[in-house]
């Protein structure tokens, strides 16, 4: 528990220092973090800080670390710390030296996402697998199209606020 105070604070230090900053890799903040005595070195291009988050990921604990961002692809997740919701909003974020604008609502709906179905796998008692691709689901390329979340005992699959579930889409 020390560990994620620490964490949290040099996580807040990196931004009231970086003010143009709000999203960054968490891989980038681990010089940050052997400063402040967290971990003892580097390793695998932040490692360290991963197997942290992986865990708190597994025991459904992400909330712990308010300011983590869980970005999930079909293999794997990119981890982010991102600014506060209270700081003021910077219409920039900076990934790996390169500034790239990225609209903050996509943030927090992605984050809004994440705490949902942390919450359906706690409420089911179960942990659903998460971008899971079924071979009939395919888009317009033909490319097999994930759901947000998909139980097998259940046989239950969650979408979460899909943009074409509200909008008119040419393919549906």
């Amino acid at each position: 528990m020390e560990k994620l105070k620490l964490i949290n604070s040099t996580v807040e230090d990196y931004f009231s220092k970086n003010k143009s900053v709000i999203l960054v890799p968490a891989k980038d903040l681990m010089p940050e973090f052997i400063s402040a005595g967290i971990f003892i070195s580097d390793s695998k291009n932040g490692l360290p800080i991963r197997k942290v988050l992986r865990d708190l990921d597994k025991k459904n604990s992400l909330h712990l670390v308010p300011q983590v961002y869980a970005d999930r692809k079909t293999a794997n997740v990119n981890w982010y710390f991102q600014r506060s919701k209270t700081s003021a909003t910077i219409p920039k974020i900076k990934i790996e030296q390169a500034v790239i604008a990225a609209p903050k609502v996509k943030i927090i709906q992605d984050k809004d996402e994440t705490y949902v179905l942390n919450l359906c796998d706690e409420v089911l008692k179960t942990k659903g697998f998460r971008q899971h691709r079924f071979p009939f689901l395919l888009g317009d390329t033909g490319t097999k199209l994930p759901v947000d979340m998909y139980y097998p005992d259940l046989k239950l699959v969650i979408e979460y606020r899909e943009y074409q579930h509200t909008n008119a889409v040419l393919f549906f």
